[in-house]
């Protein structure tokens, strides 16, 4: 299930990783992770463990993310493979970063291997 954590070096952001097979009971379980979080201004979901994304569950979720990005925060994406990144970036969301690594996306953590952010649209994120 998805373990959720404050994010490092930053009081208004939450952390949280899904690792394995995104299936529709992880999605389930991090929808009930951010309902929690109507005053996090930042999610960041670090799927650096995830291996796939089956459609069925990319329905629900885009459906989370979505509400993520309705409620006003921002959402960054760290460590997303090729195929689970594409999987996401089907989902048309707009304003979502993606990262390689958690220090290029959390403030107050020095860049590892020269990193950089891109949107969900590819080109590169404003920051």
């Amino acid at each position: 299930m998805p373990h959720t954590t404050a994010a490092p070096g930053a009081t208004d952001a939450r952390l949280i990783t899904i690792q394995g097979r995104i299936d529709a009971a992880k999605v389930i379980a991090l929808e009930q992770q951010l309902a929690g979080t109507q005053r996090i201004r930042r999610i960041v979901l670090d799927l650096s463990d995830a291996s796939g994304v089956p459609p069925r569950t990319l329905t629900m979720l885009r459906g989370a993310l979505r509400r993520v990005l309705r409620g006003g925060a921002s959402l960054t994406i760290i460590g997303a493979n090729a195929p689970v990144r594409s999987a996401i970036e089907s989902c048309a969301l707009e304003d979502v970063e993606f990262h390689r690594t958690a220090s290029t996306a959390l403030p107050g953590r020095p860049p590892a291997g020269g990193g950089s952010a891109t949107s969900a649209r590819g080109g590169p994120s404003a920051r």
